[in-house]
């Protein structure tokens, strides 16, 4: 069983290289992964400015949630897990207990540009594509979902 746990930025290199890894559990090819580098960073600075939980498994992080949060409206920037955690209901109990954060500040719903590879896994939550987005490299679009948040 994962504990949940606010990040901080000292975890920002270990979140780094988590969000690299599941992206390469994909296939992608490794031009797109260098494409993607700075995407798939995480500062402290984003953890000082976004909302950050991580999973831990025996004091090991093997996954996060970012939620950016913008006037009334809400966005996971970030949603990884580990390949070797995958299927655990990691994603899950994050994407749980990001709905939770945002329900207490008065959101209904999050918003997410998924990957490909993602789009079941928010399905499966109740998301529902909204339209897609441009992404790298061209001419890729992303899909882009509404989750609701409410209980």
């Amino acid at each position: 069983m994962a504990t949940l746990r606010a990040a901080r930025a000292g975890d920002a290199p270990v979140l780094s290289e988590i969000a690299s890894t599941a992206k390469r559990h994909w296939g992608y090819p490794a031009a797109w992964i260098a494409l993607w580098r700075e995407q798939l960073t995480v500062t402290p600075d984003d953890i000082a400015s976004d909302h950050y939980v991580v999973a831990e498994v025996d004091g090991r992080i093997v996954g996060f949630i970012a939620v950016s949060v913008h006037g009334s409206d809400a966005e996971i920037e970030h949603l990884w897990v580990l390949p070797t955690a995958m299927g655990a209901g990691i994603g899950t109990a994050l994407f749980r207990r990001a709905a939770v954060w945002c329900r207490a500040r008065g959101m209904t719903a999050l918003r997410v540009v998924a990957d490909p590879n993602a789009v079941g896994f928010y399905a499966r939550l109740g998301g529902r594509i909204l339209g897609e987005e441009p992404s790298l490299p061209q001419p890729r679009s992303l899909p882009v979902l509404s989750v609701a948040v409410t209980p």
